[in-house]
Parts: C-alpha cells; sequence; structure tokens
C-alpha cells in the first residue's frame, strides 16, 4: 500500500510514480515506499486522500533492521546495484516498509480516493447500497 494525495494519485494514473530522492523522506534510500496494509501507512506518508494498493515484484530483497545500517542509507542509492528492494523489519511489525529501486517493479495497482476528496462518490450515489448489490448472504 502507498499513500498520497489525491493530487499525486491522479498524477500517477496519468503517468506512472515517481521515485522518492528528497532525503527526509528517503529512509531505505531512493525509490518507491509502500506498506503491508492501508493502516500500516499512517504515520510513514507526509500526504493523506488516497491509497495505492499495488502488486509488487520484490526482485533480490535487502532485508535491515532499526539501526546503523539503515540509518546509512538515507538519500542514497548504493543498494541498487545488487538489490532491487529494501525491506525495513521493524520491531513492531506494523511499522514495517519496503522501498523498490524501479517502478517497473509495480506489476499492477488499484486507487483508492477517499470520499471527501471525490465528489463523484456521491454523485453517482457509489456510497449507496443498491438493492441489487446488497448481500443476501443464508
Amino acid at each position: 500500500f502507498h499513500r498520497t494525495t489525491p493530487e499525486a494519485a491522479v498524477s500517477i494514473a496519468h503517468s506512472d510514480f515517481v521515485i522518492s530522492t528528497k532525503y527526509e523522506s528517503t529512509m531505505l534510500g531512493h525509490g518507491v515506499y509502500f506498506a503491508r496494509s492501508m493502516e500500516e501507512t499512517e504515520g510513514k506518508a507526509n500526504a493523506d486522500g488516497a491509497y495505492i494498493c499495488a502488486e509488487i515484484e520484490m526482485g533480490r530483497v535487502k532485508e535491515v533492521g532499526p539501526g546503523a545500517e539503515r540509518d546509512s542509507l538515507r538519500g542514497t542509492t548504493h543498494l541498487w546495484k545488487d538489490y532491487d528492494t529494501v525491506y525495513y523489519n521493524h520491531p513492531n511489525d506494523s511499522r514495517d516498509e519496503f522501498c523498490v529501486k524501479s517502478t517497473d517493479q509495480i506489476l499492477k495497482w488499484v486507487m483508492i480516493v477517499n470520499q471527501e476528496y471525490d465528489g463523484k462518490v456521491r454523485n453517482y450515489r457509489l456510497d449507496t447500497e443498491f438493492d441489487d448489490t446488497i448481500c443476501q448472504c443464508i
């Protein structure tokens, strides 16, 4: 899962993901960042309003934990010659994070824009259950 602004989500939909390169936002080096769930993006992403659920080709994975090795990755690309993904194995499982080096590793994705940012949800009554879509669970 990747969290971003609705505007950035629209940009991604029309073009592609952009590799993060700002020193402050690249704890695991330059790349595209993902978490295991929507909830786990909380407190990581500096943006809100849209989520992208993606299928990722991990390739060769470098696992790091907290400490000097992880800290040495910020703002760098030096692991990309040997690895495709950096996996931050946080002591708290809900804080795990992945950084992929290439947008080519993002195989397919679906985008979710929060309702308050997308009037079409209400305009087209997509926030309403219709008689023929109500679950008839037995």
